[in-house]
């Protein structure tokens, strides 16, 4: 179903709530004393057992050039597990420039149990600072010759999913070295309990001023035979629109032999009233098998994408992102 969103104040008062509530308490610029005695996480090193259910959070900040035809781009992806026994959690960060990626960050360590392991924060050279009411202000990261800052601007659209998911839209900027550019920073933040399934990819998609996107997949997806549902978050010429279910299909299926896993190189997508049909392809990847018992193990992907989305029978070009996992 295809809605409007609400934007009367105290529809915006309650998104407001929501976000704060589910993500921008999330966020942290220095560990707390639970975290300060984390180590990276190793084969060798053992692990508490418990049996309790693992929570588990994730959230992906993601830059996007406000060119139609840029390839800039700086996803930036927070997870963390957490029971009553340890906290673990990751960091992974790319820039993708010209079709070119470069994943320029990556780190994984456990800590003991925390009051509050939702929360994101630092590590090694990625930084954040944190502002009033716990705004991320900035993502910076410095390491070498290397100088990357990511500044999320004013708030363009709020929203609450009905599964705890907490979606905004912002103005940006990138600081490349002596270089600004200004663009767009989509804000996801969500999570689930184990052992429930996890929930799929995610897609953050812009067209210029007009469009910016956020679709999240109802599950994760494995092969190109199955339709798998999206839910849409959209900012049409200053509106908040809403589908609550559109369906979708890999157009294509390639192969990850270190994984052993099909992975898609792009999606045809459609509402039942046919107000949202999109067109994606994959115009650079980068791929990661994870840790496993194998044969088949967890795959980690990011996606540079570009293609048309037709809403409410307007035509956008759309370029964006894609975060695919496989864990299952």
């Amino acid at each position: 179903m295809n809605r409007e969103s609400p934007r009367h104040p105290g529809a915006t008062r309650r998104l407001s709530v929501a976000w704060i509530g589910l993500a921008l308490a999330a966020q942290g610029c220095e560990p707390t004393p639970a975290d300060e005695g984390a180590v990276a996480s190793s084969a060798e090193e053992p692990e508490a057992v418990s049996d309790a259910p693992r929570a588990v959070y994730e959230r992906h900040l993601v830059f996007l050039a406000d060119r139609t035809d840029s390839t800039l781009a700086v996803p930036i992806s927070f997870r963390t597990g957490a029971n009553d026994a340890s906290v673990h959690r990751e960091i992974r960060a790319w820039l993708n420039r010209s079709g070119t990626w470069d994943p320029f960050f990556m780190d994984a360590w456990v800590s003991g149990p925390n009051r509050s392991p939702w929360r994101i924060l630092p590590r090694g050279p990625l930084r954040l600072v944190v502002g009033q009411a716990d705004a991320l202000e900035r993502v910076v990261f410095r390491e070498g010759a290397r100088q990357l800052e990511v500044r999320p601007g004013e708030a363009l659209a709020d929203w609450a999913g009905p599964a705890g998911e907490a979606v905004r839209i912002q103005e940006g900027s990138l600081n490349l070295a002596e270089r600004r550019v200004d663009g767009w920073v989509l804000d996801f933040a969500r999570g689930w309990t184990e052992p429930a399934p996890p929930p799929g990819a995610v897609f953050l998609l812009v067209s210029g001023d007009t469009l910016q996107v956020v679709l999240q997949a109802e599950r994760e997806a494995s092969d190109a035979e199955s339709s798998t549902p999206l839910r849409a978050w959209a900012r049409i010429d200053f509106r908040d629109q809403l589908w609550d279910r559109v369906g979708s299909r890999w157009s294509e299926a390639r192969t990850f032999e270190p994984a052993r896993r099909q992975f898609p190189a792009g999606w045809e997508m459609a509402s039942g009233d046919s107000t949202f049909l999109g067109s994606l392809e994959v115009r650079g990847s980068d791929l990661a098998a994870g840790a496993g018992a194998g044969p088949i193990l967890p795959m980690e992907a990011v996606f540079g994408v570009a293609g048309t989305l037709t809403l409410q029978g307007r035509v956008f070009p759309v370029h964006g992102i894609v975060r695919h996992t496989q864990r299952n």
